[in-house]
């Protein structure tokens, strides 16, 4: 029998498989993705990921137990990690870090996403919490995988940034969101699960779209 975080999983599946169809990660797949599109990425997901670990501070105050603290942590780890990447990236591509620091780069809908995680995050419990970002968690690395097992490019400018999205190091930190959203859905019940898998999905809806913002390179002006 599934549990509660593998049936939302499950669920989400199809999303991801629209996510790999992306001009974006198509780009990134055949390596052909436009220098330009991949630093609009880096200038608007440096951002998100400071606001991520905002979300997690909010996390370990709303921590009910050790192992709520300890996943907190371990994610809190993780996206300072992920943010080293990004200055490289960065750094490769002559932008400084002021370059990619500023969260006023943001498109509308990441935008969007931060504010849902963000207000999911004052307004709920660690269980709420811990699903606005699984789908971070989960998507990114197994998109990683399905285009270094579908594509594997000689001479991919993009090898790096799909190597280190694909690494199985960052399966702990699944795992970890994973055990306290079921912990969480065995504790509080069918309201909570329902309230759970609302919030998930929603976060699925915006890394769905949101790859073709990133392409595009959409700012506030082009919606007037």
């Amino acid at each position: 029998m599934k549990t509660f975080s593998e049936k939302l999983i499950a669920d989400a599946n199809k999303y991801l498989q629209i996510q790999l169809k992306s001009n974006f990660l198509v780009g990134i797949a055949e390596g052909t993705l436009e220098e330009k599109r991949f630093n609009y990425w880096l200038k608007v997901d440096y951002p998100y990921l400071i606001n991520f670990l905002r979300v997690i501070s909010i996390g370990k105050a709303k921590a009910e137990d050790e192992d709520d603290y300890s996943a907190m942590m371990h994610h809190a780890y993780g996206v300072e990690e992920e943010m080293l990447d990004h200055q490289k990236h960065a750094n490769n591509n002559d932008l400084s870090l002021k370059d990619i620091s500023n969260p006023n780069a943001m498109g509308p809908l990441k935008y969007s996403y931060t504010r849902h995680q963000l207000s999911t995050a004052y307004s709920g419990d660690i269980g709420d919490l811990q699903a606005s970002m699984l789908c971070c968690m989960w998507s990114y690395q197994h998109l990683a995988r399905e285009i270094k097992n579908k594509y594997n490019k000689q001479n991919n400018p993009y090898t790096k940034w799909i190597a280190y999205h694909s690494d199985e190091k960052h399966l702990e930190g699944f795992e970890l969101a994973c055990n306290l959203i079921d912990r969480k859905a065995e504790k509080y019940g069918i309201f909570a699960q329902e309230r759970m898998k609302n919030i998930f999905f929603i976060s699925v809806y915006h890394e769905t779209a949101l790859w073709e913002e990133y392409y595009n390179m959409t700012t506030w002006d082009d919606l007037y």
